[in-house]
């Protein structure tokens, strides 16, 4: 017997699994969560000398999800997860899957990490799973399939051995989108979101707003660690990810072609500084850093030009409203 739940990789937000492994199984399934990414994921935070940078309001998708959370022992893994992807439900696990091989060159890039399992085959002992695997230093969000006998041996022993992982919004669940509705377009939340952006306040909360977020951590580095490599493409990946987003707000108001097309100007200035850095992987010399900085300044500006454009068409909209 085999089962596998529709599951895409090139979902809007991939940077992370916490956006990834639900946005993957919505997209799949032809459901719509434009309103709900345009509404809940624009604004990113970078919090100094922790040095990751990423989408505010991480959990909204899990919730809209009904997760249901499960624990170690697992009495018989292998029933877990037929049963419940016969139910049409995903499984969100922790895993130790550092010996698993595969004939591409790909690696595990941790030991315990979470995974999503989206399907099964009986005749072959084959469990589908889908997740970040590493290759040239690269995080790659890709399919896989591990046997039956990896997947058990994979299994920690109890709820003991993943204590950090307990309160990890990833941690053990499933879940299912078959009551999943996308949210309508809140053009309030939008403006407030744009507002915030444009009254930028350098580390209010700790948070920072817009891609000076990647300019005020390429300062830092270049101040405090000049022999520490930059290089983790989620940062850039979230700086474009968020280019996206802004494109999808812009067709969401209808604005003019024209300013459209200057937006996706900004996307491939955002392409132009990943592929900058991810030939400078290293990129420790001033000389780089400069380079990385001055790019980043040209694309902030550009995008502050564009979040202007957009508060004041929703003011519009809003004035019309009421």
């Amino acid at each position: 017997m085999k089962k596998i739940l529709p599951i895409v990789t090139n979902c809007t937000l991939s940077s992370y699994p916490y956006f990834s492994n639900y946005l993957g199984a919505l997209t799949a399934n032809k459901k719509i969560v434009d309103n709900l990414i345009i509404n809940n994921f624009f604004n990113i935070r970078y919090v100094p000398f922790k040095g990751k940078v990423f989408f505010l309001n991480r959990d909204k998708i899990k919730r809209q999800l009904n997760p249901l959370v499960f624990n170690y022992p697992i009495i018989n893994p292998i029933h877990f997860v037929i049963e419940n992807i016969n139910k049409n439900k995903y499984i969100n696990m922790v895993l130790n899957l550092e010996n698993i091989n595969f004939d591409d060159g790909f690696h595990i890039p941790d030991d315990k990490h979470c995974w999503l399992i989206y399907g099964y085959d009986s005749d072959k002992q084959l469990v589908y799973m889908v997740g970040y695997l590493q290759k040239n230093e690269i995080n790659v969000y890709r399919t896989f399939t591990i046997s039956f006998d990896d997947f058990i041996s994979s299994i920690p022993n109890s709820t003991d051995c993943c204590k950090e992982w307990i309160n990890n919004i990833m941690y053990n669940h499933t879940f299912s989108i078959d009551n999943y509705k996308d949210e309508e377009l809140d053009l309030k939340k939008i403006k407030k979101k744009i507002l915030i952006n444009l009254l930028f306040v350098p580390f209010f909360n700790n948070n920072v707003y817009s891609c000076l977020i990647l300019h005020i951590k390429f300062v830092m580095l270049f101040s405090y660690y000049p022999k520490r490599s930059i290089i983790d493409m989620r940062d850039y990946k979230t700086i474009y990810e968020r280019i996206n987003i802004l494109l999808k707000i812009y067709k969401s108001l209808k604005i003019s072609n024209y300013q459209l097309d200057k937006c996706f100007n900004l996307k491939k200035e955002v392409l132009d500084l990943i592929l900058l850095i991810s030939k400078n992987q290293t990129c420790s010399s001033k000389i780089c850093l400069t380079k990385v900085i001055k790019k980043l300044l040209i694309i902030k500006k550009h995008e502050r030009k564009y979040l202007l454009t957009i508060y004041k068409e929703i003011k519009k909209k809003t004035h019309k409203i009421l």
